[in-house]
């Protein structure tokens, strides 16, 4: 029986951290979940791999990834990251960066592309892209799976009802890429961002991110402990937690592990 890692290919060869090699499959229920039950992957750091279809797709708080009908993304990084980053969290918004500089480098206007804290990339006001990273261990090495999936192809209309009001494609809004040259592209762009952490330069990061995110003054509601407050986001903290304060001044540090929110 072939191995997973026999079949792996060199991809990107001078990269560092993502893309340096590519598994590529036609068909796994979720490219997270398989590269989370395979330590042979997950020996692999640079690994990117890439599934032409999801049948499981994971999202954020056990969510499932509705995949669609159309051509998509689907893809999950193997990341060995720097040693700045010491809260998996904040290589969500990292890669999320990531995929608002692939999108504009491949035509969307820096008008149509803004990041939504903590996972999700909008064309519009619209969901295009999302961003799933599990912490994992092998070998006493700490290594993160960034699954990235973008709707590529077709319209809203192939979601559930549910999620027609909610998502996009890049199709719909003009632009017209293969999964395959999404994939490289986005894989530069990770390189670069991480390759940029690696030499100290994290908080410049955190800070493009937040003038793409355009997060900063906007009001949020959330549950935390128990109680239902009403903030401000004021800002991110230094491993990308948002900071939020209330009318009566009290700060709040919000974690994407432990609340669930939304704003506008």
């Amino acid at each position: 029986m072939t191995s997973f890692k026999e079949l792996i290919k060199p991809f990107l060869r001078d990269h560092v951290f993502a893309g340096r090699s590519l598994l590529f499959l036609e068909e796994v229920d979720s490219t997270n979940r398989l590269c989370m039950s395979n330590p042979e992957l997950l020996k692999c750091p640079g690994l990117v791999v890439h599934a032409k279809r999801q049948t499981r797709g994971m999202g954020r708080m056990g969510r499932k990834w509705e995949q669609g009908q159309g051509e998509h993304l689907f893809c999950s990084f193997v990341l060995e990251p720097p040693s700045a980053i010491q809260y998996p969290p904040t290589l969500t918004l990292l890669c999320g960066l990531g995929v608002s500089r692939a999108l504009k480098k491949l035509g969307l206007s820096d008008r149509e592309v803004s990041i939504k804290w903590p996972n999700d990339i909008l064309v519009g006001k619209q969901k295009v892209s999302g961003i799933l990273c599990q912490a994992a261990t092998v070998n006493d090495r700490s290594v993160i799976v960034a699954g990235i999936g973008v709707n590529l192809k077709g319209n809203a209309s192939q979601f559930s009802k549910e999620l027609s009001k909610k998502v996009t494609t890049l199709e719909e809004h003009g632009l017209y890429v293969t999964a395959e040259r999404l994939l490289k592209v986005l894989s530069v762009e990770i390189e670069k961002i991480l390759q940029d952490v690696d030499q100290g330069n994290i908080d410049i990061l955190l800070h493009q991110w937040i003038q793409e995110a355009m997060c900063i003054g906007r009001q949020i509601y959330f549950e935390k402990q128990g109680r239902h407050i009403n903030g401000t986001i004021t800002g991110l903290d230094s491993v990308g937690r948002l900071i939020v304060k209330e009318g009566n001044g009290k700060i709040h540090v919000v974690d994407s592990g432990e609340i669930d929110f939304d704003y506008s």
